[in-house]
């Protein structure tokens, strides 16, 4: 497997192509494709790959099809591309410099970088880029295998040097702030990125793109219910330097594309904005949402602005207005979308901005990382609350327990979408802070205590211990048997209906059904529930007070949820 280095870094000297390869093209480019190979067509690309690979020897060649400069310069171009082809969740470990060459009359610029996933996985990716000054193409090798690379290094060689351009028509190329119309996408991958104009944008798993005129509409394939709707739509980018000003005109904006009239919010505005804050990636945004209506149906509209250099990037999150048992909704506050939502807005990256790289974010490695539990003032009144901390110096401070639990969290991306609730803190010494929006709680540890002095006055948490093993054995009941869950020690569980009580659901259509079997796995204080033929239901898992309690497979009691349900074991 490859280690966190680029190996000898590719000097891309090419042999002369093998007379046995075979001669193919894809949207504008032709090569040699190697013996054996085949090519199969994936979200607007080609991958080419040898037949009969194992883990040791797997490798990818990637090409997309050839795209006009647009003006450009190559390097911008290259990397451009370069990003659009970085997972979100991914971050580069090293890069390698960009090699300058020339094959006949083309410019071919060559670069590679270590590159590792969300998983913790290393790749290796190979990039090698054509020119002829008009418009460009890139093909990159990608393996997380150095034996891989040594045995079909030479072949791949040959098949990058065999690139040319075809006759066949050009895919435009993004223009910087004019409009334009990228065509329908089938449904995306997990990870997957598109680019309007020089925002690179993360594709929701599940979701599917659309064009629409000069904007891109991105929506659910499965998921929704009754008549909910639900569209996050890209909007061409503004030459604008005032983020406030820019909202209005694209409200107004959205309300004559839905060819309805804004409505007024309780506080006599046509939205409620939550004021301007820059992001963690470095740039300022800007959120409101308010209402609007038509002769048919009334919406509800959350506009989502981000300041790049001297121009404003738009995003419009429309749903329409649903009642359910004389409960108002909209498909925006669902939770199976809210978190999506969150997570593409913030992991937007642009062509011409440098987005920082996060480090991992655990609840171990440090003196108070985990999660503690005490009593504190929350809106005035003193409440049972939560505090966890992070490795990465992030942390939650709240009351009650986060809804879903811990596991797969981005406090960078958290941070930016909750900021009440979110902050940083700095510990050393058995002393530091805890820095929230509204100010600043001295910290200090007191034995096994932790003590957070608030409002000049100090509350003590303890710690609070997640489960040893993420399997438990075990049937336990809410009070007065009102709901029992049966955990299996080979990660089964049957839910004679504490699933829906502990869900505590926070919308009319909740996620998990009335009763059910399937299999479930307990992770970073989150209780995730993967029904037979359903839903994934995640449920927060609290841990225990007592270290005795937690190494046990099959404890007395276990608390569920953020209002913290006390289940029995019978």
């Amino acid at each position: 497997m490859l280690r966190a280095r680029l190996p000898w870094f590719v000097t891309l000297a090419f042999a002369a192509n093998a007379a046995v390869a075979q001669e193919a093209s894809y949207q504008g480019v032709s090569y040699l494709a190697p013996p054996g190979w085949s090519g199969t067509q994936r979200g607007g690309q080609i991958v080419l790959a040898p037949a009969g690979l194992s883990d040791q020897t797997a490798v990818a060649v990637v090409l997309l099809g050839a795209e006009s400069l647009g003006g450009n310069s190559f390097q911008d171009w290259l990397r451009t591309r370069m990003a659009s082809l970085l997972s979100p969740s991914a971050r580069v470990l090293r890069a390698s410099p960009v090699q300058s060459s020339a094959s006949g009359n083309l410019q071919v610029l060559s670069t590679g970088r270590t590159v590792q996933d969300g998983s913790g996985g290393v790749r290796l990716q190979i990039y090698y880029a054509i020119a002829d000054g008009k418009q460009a193409a890139v093909a990159m090798l990608l393996t997380a295998s150095e034996d891989a690379l040594r045995t079909y290094l030479p072949t791949i060689q040959r098949l990058f040097g065999s690139l040319r351009f075809s006759a066949a028509a050009l895919a435009p190329a993004p223009s910087p702030i004019a409009t334009s119309s990228p065509p329908a996408t089938a449904p995306a991958e997990p990870g997957a990125a598109r680019i309007l104009q020089k925002m690179i944008y993360p594709v929701p798993a599940g979701w599917s793109t659309q064009a629409n005129g000069g904007s891109v509409v991105l929506s659910p394939r499965s998921g929704l219910q009754g008549a909910e709707t639900l569209n996050l739509v890209i909007l061409p980018a503004k030459a604008s330097g005032n983020l406030e000003q820019e909202f209005q005109a694209t409200w107004l904006e959205v309300c004559a594309m839905l060819r309805a009239e804004s409505m007024r919010n309780v506080s006599g505005q046509m939205f409620d904005l939550e004021g301007v804050a820059r992001s963690a990636n470095g740039w300022d945004f800007l959120r409101g949402t308010g209402g609007a209506r038509n002769a048919q149906q009334r919406f509800t509209v959350s506009l989502f602005l981000a300041k790049v250099n001297e121009r404003i990037e738009r995003v419009a999150i429309i749903s329409r207005e649903i009642q359910v048992n004389l409960t108002v909704a909209t498909a925006a506050l669902n939770p199976r979308f809210q978190g999506a939502i969150d997570a593409f807005l913030f992991g937007l990256r642009f062509a011409d901005w440098n987005t920082p790289t996060f480090a991992d974010a655990r609840l171990t490695g440090g003196a108070i990382t985990g999660v503690w539990e005490g009593i504190s003032m929350f809106g005035g009144r003193f409440k049972t609350g939560a505090v966890a901390f992070f490795s990465d110096g992030s942390a939650w401070f709240g009351s009650n327990f986060p809804t879903y639990g811990l596991d797969g969290i981005k406090p960078h991306v958290e941070r930016d979408a909750d900021r009440r609730q979110w902050g940083n803190y700095q510990f050393q010494s058995g002393n530091g802070v805890l820095t929230m929006p509204y100010g600043a709680i001295p910290l200090r540890l007191d034995g096994s205590v932790l003590v957070l002095t608030t409002n000049k006055t100090p509350h003590r948490f303890v710690r609070r211990y997640p489960p040893v093993s993420s399997r438990l054995s075990g049937r336990y009941c809410l009070a007065e048997g009102s709901g029992c869950l049966t955990l299996a020690g080979d990660g089964r569980f049957h839910d004679e209906g504490a699933g829906r009580i502990v869900e505590h659901a926070v919308y009319p259509y909740p996620l998990s059904p009335e009763r059910g079997d399937g299999e479930y796995e307990i992770r970073d204080y989150t209780l995730i529930l993967r029904y037979a033929g359903g839903p994934e239901v995640r449920v927060a898992f609290p841990g225990f007070l007592d270290r005795a309690a937690a190494a046990s497979t099959s404890p007395d009691v276990i608390t569920l949820s953020f209002n913290m349900d006390v289940l029995k074991r019978m």
